[in-house]
């Protein structure tokens, strides 16, 4: 909501709108890479059924991207962040509204397996447009009025009013949750659309922003890491994959330690993958602001990479 800038006529502009189209394209592409089934392009066509089912369950960074897509549709057609408030708040309650009843629907006799996937949980999907996107759009209301705040009273503002919503929603999402615990859906675990689970989460997260907002008024000498951090969110989420479950030419954590580790040594694995994605993530953004040929070095070692994978 911040980075995006609007013209004075109240429109993103075109540069704007194709980096938005980039990022969306890299992140999916990201999701689904991850994923990939096969040990190269070629075998493909050998994939079995269950296979390619597993290639194409809807993950966080495939539906990430797709939210970011109608977020984006949502900017087309409003002409300033108060009515993009209102849209995304009206977007994301009609999205948890809808979520069981669009998990009741056969989608994968409707649509391809590809796209049946962002609509339902039946076939593995974890995190389906319904009712995930809703957190985005909820999201987006909640930074359109907090962008509506004067700069200097921002802080303020998070500490004093998203914990006095966060725990009412938590308050109210409790009952909601066991009254509607008791519903049955035919393809999906109720829990996954419950609307009262959705409110827990939503007021854990709004009483959290408070929290660290809290933490931040006595951390402020940190508030550029805290930035650093926050630009490079989908880095931090890749590479901390990649400690944990590897990739086709590294092994990961995962490999030597699956559900062999006590809960103490699980807690110190947990340290060390935290300590370490930071660590990878800071000196990147380190080396590509320091040094500019850092930055073309990793795009083409990245697509070097890929290639590699893709076709040798």
């Amino acid at each position: 909501i911040f980075a995006n800038k609007r013209l004075d006529s109240g429109r993103l502009a075109k540069e704007t709108i194709r980096k938005r189209l980039k990022i969306v394209v890299a992140i999916i592409a990201v999701g689904y890479i991850l994923a990939f089934p096969a040990n190269r392009v070629y075998d493909l066509v050998h994939l079995s059924e269950g296979a390619w089912r597993a290639f194409f369950m809807v993950n966080v960074l495939q539906m990430f991207g797709v939210s970011l897509l109608l977020l984006l549709l949502h900017y087309l057609f409003t002409k300033n962040d108060k009515q993009l408030g209102i849209a995304s708040l009206i977007t994301g309650l009609t999205i948890l509204a809808v979520s069981p009843i669009v998990h009741t629907v056969r989608w994968f006799e409707i649509l391809p397996e590809f796209a049946a996937a962002y609509l339902t949980a039946e076939h593995g999907s974890i995190f389906p447009l319904f009712p995930f996107t809703a957190y985005l759009f909820l999201g987006s209301a909640f930074g359109a009025w907090l962008k509506s705040v004067k700069p200097e009273n921002r802080t303020d503002f998070l500490l004093k009013y998203y914990w006095l919503i966060g725990v009412p929603l938590i308050a109210l999402g409790y009952p909601l949750m066991k009254y509607t615990s008791v519903m049955t859906l035919p393809f999906v675990d109720v829990m996954r659309v419950n609307p009262g689970l959705f409110l827990i989460r939503l007021g854990v997260v709004l009483t959290l922003i408070s929290l660290m907002t809290l933490l931040y008024k006595f951390t402020k000498p940190l508030a550029k890491y805290y930035s650093l951090f926050g630009r490079r969110a989908i880095y931090i989420y890749v590479i901390h994959l990649l400690i944990i479950y590897g990739s086709p030419l590294a092994a990961g954590l995962n490999k030597y330690y699956r559900s062999s580790l006590s809960f103490e040594w699980s807690i110190i694995a947990a340290i060390v993958v935290i300590a370490l994605t930071m660590a990878i993530t800071y000196l990147y953004d380190r080396s590509v602001n320091k040094y500019a040929i850092a930055k073309v070095a990793v795009k083409y070692a990245a697509t070097a990479y890929l290639l590699y994978l893709f076709f040798i």
